[in-house]
Parts: structure tokens; sequence; C-alpha cells
């Protein structure tokens, strides 16, 4: 337990949110609300259904044209939560960043065919009625591996506006679970396992196979993708992928990637933001990322 202790957050604390986390991902709860409009208190936003999925743009009077295309985590079955909207609101009224939330159609209702339809579907919307804003991507999780995936298509696909930055936290980008010292990472992980995974990701693909680079963008060409965030924490399931994601944006051609590594952190420990230091160091980080001019 005192190895527990010694992370982000108290023993007590990480096991309620691996029961809270465990709960989501078995159940698959819809329509929680907690990124509808009357939650961001003190926010301009603006709602939109598109392609049958709920977007908000969220903003205050600050903010710049700097435009966060937000990808959520929750393992593809799970919906986004209030503290996905604590992460949102600090982007905006610490970093000036106007933000986008996708509620994307997750699994097992759907499979990545439809999540990637509607994705693009939202994007060349949301793009095409904030003209003027630079546009940029984030994902956590789960949703660090769609928005990877999704930026290797938009430059596969010659999609414009092409987002010149990308922040991937915790990115999930092997759905085969397959990397080499997957196992032994997770005997560090307080919050995800082996099961939890696996099955989420059977409902994800529909039956696919796992591997092709648009469920496991690990496996996809990582040339041309601009400039790359990349955060994982050391106790986590998925930090071996990711140190094979950072190796291989590292030796591709047009893409700039950065590096952090969190001592002690947890799976997507920025969720912990604004209460937590490691979780306000890594959104600062995230923020004068964002805002560094190209």
């Amino acid at each position: 337990m005192k190895l527990v202790e010694d992370l982000i957050i108290g023993g007590a604390e990480v096991i309620k949110m691996s029961e809270r986390l465990q709960k989501n991902f078995a159940k698959h709860e819809r329509n929680n609300g907690e990124l509808k409009a009357d939650k961001f208190k003190g926010f301009k936003t603006d709602e939109k259904i598109i392609d049958g999925c709920f977007t908000i743009t969220v903003y205050n009077e600050e903010c710049t044209n700097k435009h966060i295309f937000f990808l959520h985590g929750g393992g593809y079955v799970a919906e986004a939560t209030s503290s996905h909207r604590r992460v949102i609101e600090d982007m905006v009224k610490n970093y000036h960043l106007k933000v986008t939330f996708v509620d994307y159609p997750l699994a097992p209702e759907n499979n990545y065919k439809r999540t990637h339809e509607a994705v693009m579907k939202i994007y060349k919307k949301i793009t095409t009625v904030n003209s003027d804003d630079k546009f940029y991507l984030f994902g956590d999780s789960a949703g660090g591996g769609l928005a990877l995936a999704f930026l290797q298509r938009l430059r596969d696909d010659k999609v414009f506006p092409f987002p010149k930055k990308t922040v991937l936290v915790s990115p999930w980008v092997d759905l085969t679970m397959s990397t080499k010292g997957i196992e032994e990472a997770a005997q560090k992980d307080p919050l995800l396992s082996m099961d939890i995974l696996n099955e989420a990701s059977l409902d994800y693909s529909g039956g696919d196979n796992r591997s092709m680079a648009v469920m496991s963008p690990l496996n996809g060409r990582m040339d041309n993708l601009g400039d790359i965030f990349l955060l994982v924490g050391t106790h986590e399931i998925l930090n071996p992928e990711c140190r094979m994601l950072k190796n291989k944006l590292m030796t591709s051609y047009g893409t700039n990637v950065t590096f952090y590594e969190g001592e002690k952190m947890v799976h997507d420990w920025i969720l912990a933001v604004p209460v937590y230091p490691e979780a306000i160091k890594a959104m600062d980080m995230i923020g004068n990322f964002y805002n560094e001019e190209v």
C-alpha cells in the first residue's frame, strides 16, 4: 500500500477511483450531463448536435483564436466525467484556449467505424463555423488513441485545417495489448487492468482486427503529424506502449515530439486538476505547449 500512497493521490482515493472507473466501464452509463452548458459556471458556451452527437464549445472573453478539439478518455465505452469538465475549464480560464468537447459515439452501441465517421464530420463542421481559429487536438487515454488515429487520417485525407499541435495524455495506442512489458506495467497500475481494457477494446473493434492503425495508431505512419506533446505516468499499464510511441515519433519525418514521464504518476493523472500539484504542473506544461508560437 505504501507504493500507492506515494502516488499523486492517497491510497484510499486511488481505490475509490479504481472502483468508480470499473463501474463506469461495466455499466455503460449514458447522458450523465456533466458536460452540459449549465455545468460550466461563469463560461460562455455554444452547444450543437452534429451527426447525432452532442458538442459544446467553451470560451470566455479572454480566449484567443487557439481552439482545442477535445476527445475524452473512457476506454471508448464510458462517458466523459466532471474531471474532464475541470480540465476544459482550466484550459479556458488559465490559458485562454477555446475548447470544443466532442461526445463521440461509444461502444458497445457503436464501433470504431461509426466513431471515426462522426469525429470527422464534427471536425469539418466545427472548423468551418470557426474558420478564423487555429485548431489543435487534445486526447486523454482512449481519447488520446482516437486523437492520434484521427490525426493520421487528417494527414492521409489531406483535410484542412490540419492541427499543428496535438496533446496526448496517457494515450491508448495499441488495442491488441501486446506491447512488450505491458504485463509488468499492469502490476504497477492501481486503476486499469488487462481484463478491463481487453473487454473494452473488443466492444470498440466490433470483431475486426484490433491491430489496424485506425484502432491502434501505434501501428500507423508517424510522419508529418506536426508538434506532439506526449505525457504518460511511470505507474500505469500504458507506459510501455507510450514509450514505444515516443521512439517512433522521434524517428519520423515532419513530426516533433515532446515527451514527459510523470514519476510515480498513475493513468491520466491530469484529471486530478485543480486539486493535486502534479496535475496542475502537467496542465501548465500543456497550456504552455499550446500557447507557444509555432
